[in-house]
C-alpha cells in the first residue's frame, strides 16, 4: 500500500541487538529503535534470547526496584512476581523462567524451601538468592538446597544483573 511502510527484511548484526534494515522507501538503517519512516510496521525483536527471570520477595516496594532495575538490560526479561515462597514455586512452573530471584523470609513458605521444591519441579531453573542474611549458615543451606547463587541486598545494585547472567550460564554467584 502506497505511503505505508513496510519492513521488507532485516539482517542482524552479530552479537548486537541493532538491526540493518531495508524498509519500503528502500532506506538502509542502523538502528536500534524503529525509524521514524517505518513506525508502525514491524515488531522488533532482539537478535539474542533474552534471559527470563521471576522476581519473589514479600517486599512490593523492592520487587518493583528490581523489576526497575533489571528493565533497564537488554538481555534480561522479568516474568513475573511472586511474594511468597508458595506462588513462586506455582509460577515457575507455569512460566519456566530460566532464574528466578529469591529472598528468604517470606510468609506460607520461606526461600529456602522454596528453592527446594523448585530445583525439583524445574530442575533447568536456576534460583539466585538475594537476602539481608550474611550468616554462612544461610548461604550452605541455601547451596544445599539447589541454589546456584546467593548474593545480598546490601550489595551495589550492579552486581544483580551480572549474577543472573552468569548463574544462568551454570556458574555460581556469591556475595556473602
Amino acid at each position: 500500500m502506497k505511503g505505508q511502510d513496510r519492513w521488507q527484511g532485516y539482517t542482524p548484526l552479530q552479537g548486537v541487538n541493532i538491526y540493518r534494515i531495508f524498509c519500503s522507501q528502500e532506506r538502509k538503517h542502523r538502528v536500534d529503535s524503529v525509524p521514524q519512516c517505518c513506525q508502525g510496521s514491524f515488531s522488533y525483536m532482539s537478535s539474542e534470547k533474552r534471559i527470563t527471570v521471576l522476581l519473589t520477595d514479600d517486599n512490593r516496594f523492592f520487587r518493583k526496584g528490581l523489576r526497575k532495575l533489571l528493565e533497564a538490560e537488554s538481555d534480561i526479561e522479568v516474568v513475573g512476581e511472586a511474594v511468597n515462597g508458595r506462588q513462586a514455586v506455582a509460577m515457575t512452573q507455569k512460566l519456566r523462567p530460566a532464574v528466578v530471584v529469591m529472598d528468604i523470609s517470606m510468609p506460607l513458605l520461606n526461600g529456602l524451601d522454596a528453592t527446594n521444591q523448585i530445583r525439583q519441579a524445574v530442575p533447568t531453573t536456576k534460583v539466585l538468592i538475594l537476602s539481608v542474611h550474611s550468616d554462612k549458615a544461610y548461604v550452605e543451606r541455601a547451596k544445599a538446597l539447589g541454589a546456584a547463587g546467593y548474593l545480598l541486598k546490601q550489595t551495589s545494585a550492579d552486581f544483580l544483573p551480572e549474577a543472573i547472567r552468569k548463574v544462568q550460564k551454570r556458574s555460581t554467584f556469591v556475595i556473602p
